[in-house]
């Protein structure tokens, strides 16, 4: 917010707001100019309450998705079923690190088609557990092992 003549404006005090553009019309911010950058911190906490809620959120996103993906697996007033098995898979697959919601709808997939256990089968084992695979790796060589035995996903 600009004062007349392009000066910043002032408060009844006589200083420019803290809050306000002080770039002295470069537009770009003075700690910035000055090297320094402003960060956000996140508490532990914090991240935790804002894990939990995309957890909750996903979950309704999630069991639309597994509902359209098997319509003859489960019938229409099957949706406590289909949530409570999204939710296993969520939090079973944030036991091996999968916790983006792509990789958590196909480990919600292989839940469907294997059992909300497969996680604990050798052929799954093996990859869930490796320590060097990403979330992404991880569900990526789950599907392949899925197409190789000539199962269709």
């Amino acid at each position: 917010m600009r004062g007349d003549l392009g000066r910043p404006a002032q408060r009844e005090g006589g200083a420019p707001h803290e809050g306000l553009d002080t770039s002295g019309g470069s537009g770009v911010p003075c700690s910035i100019r000055r090297g320094k950058r402003a960060m956000l911190t996140m508490r532990k906490r914090n991240i935790a309450a804002f894990s939990e809620s995309m957890r909750k959120g996903r979950v309704p996103r999630l069991t639309a998705y597994i509902r359209a993906r098997f319509p003859h697996v489960f019938k229409a007033d099957d949706e406590e079923k289909v949530r409570g098995i999204v939710e296993r898979a969520d939090a079973a697959a944030q036991e091996y690190g999968i916790t983006d919601e792509d990789d958590v709808a196909l480990f919600a997939d292989l839940c469907v088609m294997y059992g909300d256990d497969f996680h604990t089968e050798t052929w799954a084992q093996t990859v869930l557990r490796s320590g060097e695979l990403t979330s992404m790796a991880k569900m990526f060589e789950l599907r392949d092992r899925v197409f190789k035995s000539g199962a269709l996903m």
